[in-house]
């Protein structure tokens, strides 16, 4: 196999070494089913010990944590954590609007905006936009505060019954 060295600065070098962190992070939270998990996972601890090691050779600070070992400084760590952090908090919000405005859009659509939908150029109409951005508006107000599931998860609404039952028989106790 053919080698590649590239010179860079240190600040390139740490962008490197963060982006490759922050993609271990990545694949480290997928399903261990996933299809190619077990040979992302590898190629990337591969990729990881490259950047790593050219950090020790090149005598970068940021690659040795606090008791000298190899490993990622304190600051990189909390960096990317912060980063990893925002990104899920992120993925995760993006993905509820989309998915709930997707589902109230294609409960309700029109005959025209099946054949749109369905058309060489498809492309969902404004009303979808408009669905998404009322999520989005009430999720930035009130975050899942007004978010209620319909069909009860029975280990929940067994526990929210009992909950309710002992805070009466509590009040009852201390009106008598």
């Amino acid at each position: 196999m053919s080698e590649i060295n590239i010179k860079m600065p240190r600040g390139q070098y740490l962008d490197l070494l963060k982006t490759v962190e922050m993609a271990h992070e990545m694949v480290a939270s997928l399903d261990h089913g996933y299809k190619n998990y077990e040979m992302l996972h590898r190629r990337i601890d591969e990729l990881e010990e490259t950047v790593l090691t050219a950090g020790i050779q090149a005598g970068e600070s940021t690659v040795v944590d606090h008791v000298g070992n190899t490993g990622l400084s304190e600051d990189v760590v909390n960096y990317i954590d912060k980063v990893v952090e925002d990104y899920r908090e992120d993925s995760f919000w993006n993905e509820l609007k989309k998915r709930l405005a997707e589902r109230d859009f294609t409960t309700t659509l029109t005959p025209s905006e099946r054949r749109a939908l369905t058309s060489p150029r498809g492309k969902f109409p404004e009303r979808a936009k408009k669905i998404y951005e009322i999520y989005e508006n009430e999720f930035r107000q009130n975050g899942v505060r007004h978010l209620e599931l319909k069909k009860g998860i029975p280990e929940l609404t067994f526990q929210k019954q009992t909950l309710r039952t002992k805070e009466r028989k509590s009040k009852d106790n201390h009106s008598a």
